[in-house]
């Protein structure tokens, strides 16, 4: 490289062979010994390298503090450690590149991406005991707030997209309202009417010292052990998973049955609804256009598919309105919109009147004799319920636990307590047992 001498002489030298040139003729005098000079090619540009493994995507969007000096924390990452690795293999490879590709996206920590394991394991067919739904565990109000459609046909808390575009709009709006990505969280664990309280008690606390229900106080170290162990790289072995979304979406004008399009794809159904979870019966719903998500690797046998599939897929039926009928009555009737309804029949408002006949779209899939989603009849082994047990004269965790086919650990984890303590007859314990676990 040039001495900062050099890079001066070379600066004076052009300068003046630019005042030189400025006062040049047109026609310039011929060198008698012109001098090859040779090019150097400009130093190639640096770019960071393409990430393999959703995982590395992870690591370099970690934003928040870990804090695993926290007591809290600390036991979090030992109850993990204490399991050879996560339990999500299957789920993650179906599910986990898009929620990740959607929080890069907003520009927001990576450690979000972690809600959805936190909250279902990334099973979008969990629920809970207080009727929460889906990936992220989101219940009805806070749903259709965020624009989540919840009907007969579809329940979009289960299905990826939308359920991912709900829980990232409502975590935004908390870490707005209280300024702080830890209390966020929190807030949605708990509800941020919780949080909002637990501040007014101590304004200046942060989320450590805040008087919050036992629940929320482990959920969020938690997460913050999840996020550490995974930014380790070495601590776990994690599954290599594409960080490309595994699936991609197709839009349905008409109406089509999941059975048929997979029969005539050779592709498995069962499959199918695990990437349209939000589907409540085995066909998309009447109304297009309808998004079916479809995995990667079906691409082609979907579109082969899609092609055969029979192309009468609606048929009209008459109607003659009642007395007391009203559009949106006739409307749920025929499990279609008033919308469609009116553009079926040329008018301009809902106005209808007894005796009146309306032509009606309905689907060639008989909707009364429809199956629902298979998948919804599969148990759901990763639904709770809580409840509070009172410890008895001999009872310990070892027992405790084997009655109610929990861990040791997850009791310990849900109460605070250390795994090897004597447990006092009469203290009370929160449990979440599996909800098809009848309790004695």
């Amino acid at each position: 490289m040039p001495t900062p001498r050099w890079w001066l002489i070379l600066w004076a030298i052009t300068v003046a062979g630019c005042e030189s040139t400025s006062r040049m003729p047109d026609q310039a005098a011929p060198v008698d010994n012109p001098v090859s000079v040779k090019q150097v090619a400009p130093p190639a540009e640096k770019r960071e390298p393409v990430p393999t493994d959703v995982w590395t995507v992870l690591r370099d969007g970690f934003e928040l503090n870990h804090q695993t000096h926290e007591p809290s924390v600390a036991r979090a990452v030992e109850t993990y450690l204490a399991a050879p690795t996560l339990d999500i293999e299957a789920q993650a490879r179906r599910y986990l590149a898009y929620v990740v590709e959607e929080v890069r996206q907003r520009q927001l920590p990576m450690e979000l991406a972690l809600v959805p394991i936190i909250e279902s394991t990334l099973n979008p067919y969990a629920y809970s005991h207080s009727g929460a739904a889906g990936l992220w565990q989101l219940i009805p109000t806070t749903a259709k707030h965020y624009g989540v459609t919840i009907d007969w046909w579809y329940d979009g808390r289960r299905d990826p997209i939308d359920s991912t575009t709900a829980a990232l709009d409502y975590l935004t709006y908390l870490h707005d309202e209280f300024g702080d990505w830890l209390l966020a969280i929190a807030a949605y664990n708990s509800g941020e009417g919780r949080v909002r309280r637990a501040l007014s008690d101590s304004p200046k606390a942060d989320f450590f010292d805040l008087d919050l229900p036992i629940e929320t106080k482990r959920y969020v170290p938690r997460l913050l052990a999840l996020a550490h162990l995974i930014s380790q790289n070495e601590a776990w072995t994690l599954p290599p998973i594409d960080p490309t979304p595994a699936f991609f979406a197709a839009t349905l004008d008409d109406q089509v049955d999941l059975a048929v399009l997979a029969n005539l794809g050779s592709f498995s159904v069962d499959e199918m609804f695990r990437y349209n979870p939000g589907l409540n019966r085995r066909a998309t719903p009447p109304d297009g256009p309808y998004r079916l998500l479809i995995p990667e690797l079906y691409r082609e046998a979907f579109e082969d598919a899609l092609s055969q599939y029979p192309k009468e897929r609606l048929q009209w039926q008459r109607h003659v309105v009642k007395r007391g009928e009203s559009l949106d009555k006739i409307a749920r009737q025929y499990r279609t919109t008033v919308a469609a309804l009116r553009e079926a029949n040329g008018m301009t408002n809902n106005t209808i009147h007894p005796s009146q006949s309306l032509v009606i779209a309905v689907a060639a899939i008989e909707t009364a004799v429809l199956p629902a989603n298979p998948m919804l009849s599969i148990p759901r082994s990763k639904a709770t319920h809580r409840l509070t047990y009172t410890v008895r004269r001999g009872d310990s965790l070892a027992r405790i636990a084997d009655r109610f086919n929990v861990s040791v650990s997850a009791i310990a984890d849900w109460n605070d307590v250390d795994p090897s303590d004597v447990l006092k007859p009469g203290r009370r314990l929160v449990l979440h047992v599996p909800s098809r676990r009848g309790v004695s």
